[in-house]
């Protein structure tokens, strides 16, 4: 019984480490589509970018708090990359800054890799993250 609440919290951040690659992949297609087909979708493409950024500043903080350092460290570059994405898109859409929008595309692939890698040994090693965390000194 006493295993249930920790292991919720491993699942919710398996679960969000594994999302956010996703969300990632799916605001790079928004891009295409707000390039190619419809304009409006650089506003979906925005929302979800900071839903993203959210999530992994969100997973980076429990990752910390949990004592997971080495999965903390990637998380925390991961939100880094992500706040730094923010601000090439907004500094190439509105400012009109051509380098901004040139890093844009390979900084958003970099932080898809980072995400599906962190996802993958987060799932991986979740139990023995748990157990690890559940007995710090074991």
């Amino acid at each position: 019984m006493s295993d249930q609440p920790d292991a919720g919290i491993w699942r919710l951040i398996a679960v969000t480490a594994t999302f956010i690659p996703l969300g990632v992949l799916s605001v790079a297609v928004l891009a295409g589509q707000g390039l190619f087909v419809d304009a409006a979708a650089f506003t979906l493409h925005a929302a979800l970018g900071h839903l993203m950024t959210l999530l992994a500043v969100l997973m980076a903080t429990f990752l910390w708090l949990l004592r997971a350092y080495r999965y903390a460290l990637l998380a925390t570059l991961q939100a880094v990359l992500l706040v730094t994405q923010t601000g090439l898109g907004y500094a190439g859409r509105r400012g009109s800054i051509d380098i901004a929008s040139a890093l844009h595309i390979p900084v958003g692939v970099a932080t898809f890799g980072l995400g599906l890698l962190l996802a993958t040994w987060l799932m991986q090693h979740r139990r023995q993250l748990r157990l690890r965390v559940r007995d710090p000194q074991g």
